[in-house]
């Protein structure tokens, strides 16, 4: 009984001293993206894609989402375009390019066929002393 006692004082000393630590639960660490993508859907910025649900931001901000549409038109459109901003946000559908929207049965809209049409109108106006190049939707200039 002399054992116990003086094995359980040391042991309250230990401990009171803080010899042993026991392992605190791990908690969940976010990462940036996480946390970017919280932000953008909790606190929007006061822009266009404060229009969409709050799950589908991240998605078009990250350019997960190139392209969107509704389910009853026939035409994809850019995410900032006027007609989408007109739509139920609830009754959007995205897409990752051009090429899987045209898959799935849409044809360019108004704003994505307009946008094509000033980056071939860019392109073409390069002369000789020095290229224009589109890099991803930004002119770029080539010296030879």
């Amino acid at each position: 009984m002399g054992q116990l006692k003086r094995f359980l004082s040391v042991l309250l000393a230990v401990l009171a001293l803080g010899a042993f630590h026991l392992p605190a639960q791990a908690q969940k660490r976010m990462g940036p993206s996480a946390k970017a993508a919280a932000r953008l859907k909790y606190t929007p910025p006061p822009t266009w894609i404060q229009h969409y649900l709050p799950d589908d931001r991240y998605k078009i901000a990250g350019k997960v989402w190139k392209y969107v549409t509704v389910e009853v038109d026939r035409y994809y459109h850019l995410p900032n375009s006027e007609f989408m901003l007109r739509q139920s946000p609830a009754r959007v559908i995205g897409f990752a390019s051009a090429k899987e929207a045209q898959e799935a049965g849409y044809r360019p809209g108004p704003s994505v066929a307009a946008s094509l049409v000033t980056i071939t109108r860019v392109a073409s106006t390069s002369s000789p002393a020095r290229r224009v190049r589109i890099v991803n939707g930004r002119r770029v200039i080539v010296r030879r």
